[in-house]
């Protein structure tokens, strides 16, 4: 490969707008800067961050327009942090919402890595002189019903990459929420939750599980059409709001802890080892970071800080799960969303690569995140070293 084949257009991305957010700007205010700034440009970078901003404050059809314009402008992007960097790392990418690429270069903020982003091209097979010159290739493409066949695209156009591929897309597509849960059935201290796709004429006809359950449309990240089901009442009701044809079913856990709350934390995995990266409390059963008060509430923030800080301790007993869930997934980075039963065992709720980790929160609020998420920042860079060195 030649230096830099494809010329790149410069562009703050996904970092920067989550940043903003998490300071409290007004991501409204800046999102119309943005458009006022593409207003009659052919910028392309200029185009793709209002692309992010519009995406970011749910104008995902907007966004989505933006974005396709953009990628007609320039299919290649580098971010504006790090570009003297030594180690070059390349995403590759396909045109779509905020849930459908790995957001790694939140994760990369701050650190000496130049990364560029490469959205796929539709009318002709991905060819590497066609592409940045890179040192180390991640397969950013989230796994999902509308992305498995560019994965399986994929599979043919990656097979022999003259760069490291990080999450290959034949490992990517085993992560359909059924498939991660039949995966990792078993393991020892670990419950996963049994889950099952099914068609709505299936739920329209029958009855499932006698208990309560957990339904979500097959395409559904973020919580995003998750509700919890105790009756055929529930279900009729849900069918009711979604025109989706499939769903996900999986067995609803009550994992409230000893204070009465629900908690599920987030762990980075990285070749076996676990790094935390927070743990959120709120009353009720579907818990989201953004929404658990946890900016409100120092009690909820001191439970946080307990389990970050002594989190070496609190490992102790589950060593053992973590390799053997990496094994399993054969990936070398993933992320895994979790809560700790009353009784010490671990129930999973998810496990993708493709979840948001980051060390932008607050240093006011959350002074004890920088210390751990800066070790899960530096081994994640010490590793993509070691990789670019060995190729």
């Amino acid at each position: 490969m030649g230096e830099f084949v494809a010329e790149c257009a410069d562009s703050w991305g996904l970092a920067y707008f989550l940043r903003k957010s998490l300071q409290g700007d007004d991501l409204v205010a800046e999102a119309s800067h943005w458009m006022q700034r593409v207003a009659g440009a052919e910028d392309a970078g200029a185009w793709r961050d209002a692309a992010l901003a519009m995406l970011c404050i749910g104008q995902e059809k907007l966004g989505l327009d933006m974005l396709h314009y953009a990628v007609q402008l320039n299919c290649h992007y580098r971010l504006r942090h790090g570009t003297d960097a030594s180690l070059r790392l390349l995403m590759l990418m396909n045109p779509g919402t905020l849930d459908s690429y790995t957001p790694v270069e939140c994760l990369l903020d701050d650190l000496p890595v130049c990364v560029l982003q490469s959205y796929l091209p539709a009318d002709r097979p991905l060819r590497s002189e066609d592409l940045p010159d890179h040192d180390l290739l991640w397969m950013a493409v989230a796994e999902s019903p509308a992305q498995r066949p560019v994965l399986q695209r994929l599979q043919q156009e990656l097979a022999h990459w003259p760069r490291p591929v990080i999450n290959p897309p034949e490992r990517m597509l085993t992560f359909q929420r059924d498939q991660v849960a039949a995966c990792l059935e078993g393991i020892k201290g670990l419950c996963v939750p049994a889950t099952r796709s099914v068609l709505r004429s299936e739920l329209e006809q029958q009855a499932f599980w006698t208990g309560e359950y957990l339904i979500r449309p097959l395409h559904s990240q973020g919580g995003h059409g998750l509700a919890r089901i105790a009756s055929a009442d529930d279900l009729h009701d849900y069918l009711g709001q979604l025109d989706d044809a499939a769903f996900y079913l999986s067995e609803f856990v009550d994992y409230r802890n000893v204070h009465g709350w629900y908690g599920k934390m987030r762990i980075a995995l990285l070749n076996g080892e676990a790094y935390p990266c927070h743990y959120a409390f709120s009353e009720h059963w579907m818990v989201h970071y953004v929404n658990a008060r946890m900016y409100d509430d120092p009690a909820r923030r001191q439970l946080e800080a307990d389990w970050m800080i002594d989190f070496e301790a609190w490992n102790q007993p589950y060593r053992a799960i973590w390799p053997e869930i990496q094994q399993r997934l054969g990936l070398e980075y993933v992320l895994l969303d979790l809560a700790e039963l009353p009784d010490g065992k671990l129930v999973l709720f998810e496990a993708d690569p493709a979840m948001v980790a980051h060390r932008m929160d607050s240093a006011e609020y959350f002074p004890y995140k920088q210390a751990p998420m800066l070790r899960l920042q530096q081994a994640v860079l010490s590793w993509l070293m070691k990789k670019a060195a060995a190729a």
